[in-house]
């Protein structure tokens, strides 16, 4: 028997270009110097696969969020977790805004017909997981999505490489 490993590898730089934080198959999120390469943390707090990691603009935070439909916001000056919310499904993928005040993530919810999706963007408030905002307009998964500069826009790109610009 086979049994496939379902792992999405994730890396991303620090906006100070000082670290590099990874997901690894074992639900953590890692975090390495970027000079150096030595392991600095290793966050446990994820019961299911994390997909999804963002840092903070000030390089401070990580929100990290996947399977367990839970987003989590680390702590990487104090190596601690600050936070944690549930979402209503499980977390594609997930994006800081540039002011730092929200997170914009990608969930999806079985519909029930035919085990289609329901995509859905979710705009959470950053420091409490408020949700500030929801659109539900998609008809196939959503593979990732990003903020633009001003903070005003969400890009965001299905799986049959549609690329749609969404105001927030």
């Amino acid at each position: 028997m086979r049994v496939p490993l379902r792992f999405k590898a994730t890396v991303r730089w620090s906006p100070d270009s000082t670290k590099l934080a990874g997901l690894t198959p074992d639900n953590q999120v890692r975090v390495w110097d970027a000079d150096t390469y030595e392991l600095l943390y290793s966050f446990k707090g994820h019961t299911r696969q994390p997909f999804s990691i963002s840092w903070s603009p000030d390089s401070t935070k990580i929100a990290s969020a996947g399977l367990d439909k839970r987003v989590i916001i680390w702590d990487v000056v104090k190596a601690t977790r600050l936070k944690s919310w549930k979402a209503k499904s499980d977390i594609q993928t997930i994006d800081w805004s540039p002011d730092g005040k929200k997170l914009a993530g990608a969930t999806r919810t079985v519909t029930g017909r035919a085990g289609l999706y329901s995509p859905t963007i979710t705009v959470w408030d950053s420091s409490n997981g408020n949700i500030l905002n929801t659109v539900e307009n998609h008809v196939t998964t959503i593979s990732d999505l990003a903020w633009n500069p001003d903070g005003k826009k969400i890009a965001v790109i299905d799986s049959d490489s549609v690329v749609e610009i969404w105001e927030v």
